[in-house]
Order: structure tokens, then C-alpha cells, then sequence
């Protein structure tokens, strides 16, 4: 996956998926995360999308954040984060 060939909001969706891994002490990124990251991107079109869809995003937030505490925890010293295979098929589908 060639993080270039994505847009700058892409690339900071997959920035901020990566650092909310982080803040929950999650080994790998997974589809969750970048949704969540997508979802509370200032200017991010996934809110507008959503309520296009009679879908409300503050509903989806607050699954995510459950969902996301429900997951594997890591704690000690190796922070490596890395990008779920899950999340890989998602990368691949889309591209």
C-alpha cells in the first residue's frame, strides 16, 4: 500500500486511524479506527455522507468507541502500530 497515491484528507484519516490504535493500545489498525478517524476529520465529507443516508454519524462515533474499547489491549514498551489485514482487504478493494 503506497500511502502517496492517496489524498492529503486520506493521508491524515490514516494518520489519525493510526494514533487513535495508539491511544487505545491496539497492535494494529483496523477498519474502526479509520472509520472513526474519518468520521471526526474536520471538513471530512463521511458526517455529510452519513446524514445524506439518514445515518446519524454521532450514533456511528459512539458504536465505534464501544466497539474500539471492546478490543485487545497491548501495553509495554513495543508501540509499533501496524495495519490490520482486515484493513488491507479494505485498501484493497478501494484502490
Amino acid at each position: 500500500m503506497d500511502l502517496n497515491r492517496f489524498t492529503e484528507k486520506a493521508q491524515g484519516a490514516v494518520a489519525a486511524a493510526q494514533e487513535l490504535a495508539r491511544t487505545h493500545n491496539h497492535s494494529q489498525i483496523e477498519p474502526e479506527h479509520l472509520l472513526l478517524a474519518l468520521l471526526t476529520q474536520e471538513g471530512g465529507i463521511a458526517p455529510q455522507i452519513m446524514r445524506k443516508l439518514e445515518v446519524d454519524p454521532g450514533l456511528v462515533r459512539q458504536g465505534l468507541e464501544e466497539e474500539l474499547g471492546r478490543m485487545p489491549q497491548v501495553h509495554g514498551a513495543a508501540a509499533q502500530v501496524y495495519i490490520s489485514p482486515r484493513l488491507q482487504q479494505v485498501f484493497g478493494v478501494a484502490t
